[in-house]
Protein backbone atom coordinates (compact mmCIF):
# COMPACT_ATOMS: atom_id res chain seq x y z
CA UNK A 1 0.00 0.00 0.00
CA UNK A 2 1.07 3.51 -0.95
CA UNK A 3 2.18 4.88 2.48
CA UNK A 4 2.09 8.39 0.89
CA UNK A 5 -1.35 8.51 0.28
CA UNK A 6 -1.88 7.73 3.86
CA UNK A 7 0.03 10.23 5.02
CA UNK A 8 -1.56 12.54 2.82
CA UNK A 9 -5.26 12.05 3.83
CA UNK A 10 -3.24 12.96 7.89
CA UNK A 11 -2.08 15.89 6.78
CA UNK A 12 -5.51 17.02 5.07
CA UNK A 13 -7.26 15.88 8.59
CA UNK A 14 -4.57 17.96 10.69
CA UNK A 15 -5.01 20.84 9.05
CA UNK A 16 -8.92 20.96 8.78
CA UNK A 17 -8.73 20.54 12.66
CA UNK A 18 -6.03 23.34 13.01
CA UNK A 19 -8.67 25.27 11.13
CA UNK A 20 -11.48 24.06 13.23
CA UNK A 21 -9.83 24.87 15.95
CA UNK A 22 -9.10 28.55 14.29
CA UNK A 23 -11.96 29.22 13.71
CA UNK A 24 -13.64 28.19 17.47
CA UNK A 25 -12.91 31.29 19.75
CA UNK A 26 -14.10 32.99 22.45
CA UNK A 27 -13.54 36.51 22.73
CA UNK A 28 -10.90 36.60 20.07
CA UNK A 29 -8.72 34.05 22.14
CA UNK A 30 -8.03 30.81 20.62
CA UNK A 31 -10.00 28.08 22.83
CA UNK A 32 -9.95 23.90 22.18
CA UNK A 33 -12.40 22.83 19.34
CA UNK A 34 -15.88 22.34 20.53
CA UNK A 35 -18.54 21.00 17.99
CA UNK A 36 -21.33 21.95 19.80
CA UNK A 37 -19.68 25.48 20.74
CA UNK A 38 -19.11 25.50 16.94
CA UNK A 39 -22.37 24.55 15.67
CA UNK A 40 -23.62 27.55 18.09
CA UNK A 41 -21.82 30.36 16.77
CA UNK A 42 -22.78 28.86 13.34
CA UNK A 43 -26.49 28.91 14.03
CA UNK A 44 -25.97 32.63 15.87
CA UNK A 45 -24.41 33.95 12.78
CA UNK A 46 -26.70 32.55 10.22
CA UNK A 47 -29.74 34.10 12.74
CA UNK A 48 -27.80 37.27 12.07
CA UNK A 49 -27.50 36.88 8.35
CA UNK A 50 -30.81 36.32 7.92
CA UNK A 51 -32.02 39.61 9.95
CA UNK A 52 -29.89 41.65 8.20
CA UNK A 53 -31.63 40.29 4.54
Amino acid sequence: MNELALIRTKSIKDKRLHDAQLIAAIHGQRCFYNRSHFDALRKEAQEEIGIID
